[in-house]
């Protein structure tokens, strides 16, 4: 990362610089090791876009674009074509332009703002006004896209398969039923997960 050098400062020694660079590499190989996570769980991947990072674009496959506007700056009109139009010079899927989940922030500066004709969450981060409704619509976008389901499955205590699920899919919910060794558990999990699950434990304890 370049430095701008200012009459009268002093310069980093370049002992720090080292430094800056070890901590650069170190960002990189973290932020790698994320990605082979979530590739390796099936982690869906959500992008966050605006006005100043759109045109970049996402830098890696991802699942949902969530295009955040400003509804209290001047120019969000002229944000609400040009961060889409910049989306589809990225040539990203069909499928993925036409699920981008527009969030427009900071409506407490705004007094009775309302999103005209537009699918769009209006909310305030700041005062977290309507934030279990962005929570909602970003779970309900995510599995639509990912074609996950959401299911609460029996499984016994004294195997393997709690653990297997913490591995493998979202836990979101266990429901420990002490008399009969078992738990309810209410999990988020993709479909090619939910399939080796019944073949690992369903299938082979039928057999």
């Amino acid at each position: 990362m370049g430095r701008i050098a200012h009459a009268g400062a002093t310069a980093p020694a370049e002992g720090q610089g080292a430094e800056d660079l070890k901590a650069l590499d170190r960002l990189r190989d973290k932020r790698h090791l994320l990605g082979r996570q979530r590739r390796r769980r099936e982690f869906p991947v959500v992008s966050m876009v605006g006005y100043t990072n759109c045109a970049r674009g996402p830098s890696a496959p991802q699942d949902l674009v969530v295009h955040v506007r400003d509804v209290s700056r001047p120019e969000t009109e002229l944000q609400k074509a040009s961060v889409p139009a910049a989306l589809r010079g990225l040539r990203l899927p069909a499928s993925l332009l036409d699920s981008v989940l527009e969030v427009h922030n900071k409506v407490d500066l705004v007094p009775g703002y309302s999103p005209a004709g537009s699918q769009a969450v209006a909310m305030s981060a700041l005062l977290g006004h309507r934030l279990p409704e962005l929570r909602a619509r970003l779970e309900d976008a995510v599995l639509r896209a990912t074609g996950r389901q959401v299911l609460t499955l029996r499984v016994r205590l004294a195997g393997a398969q709690l653990s297997w699920l913490y591995q493998e899919a979202t836990v979101q919910d266990v429901d420990v039923i002490p008399d009969a060794g078992a738990a309810n558990v209410r999990v988020v999990i993709s479909s090619s997960a939910y399939s080796k699950f019944r073949k690992l434990f369903l299938e082979s304890a039928s057999q």
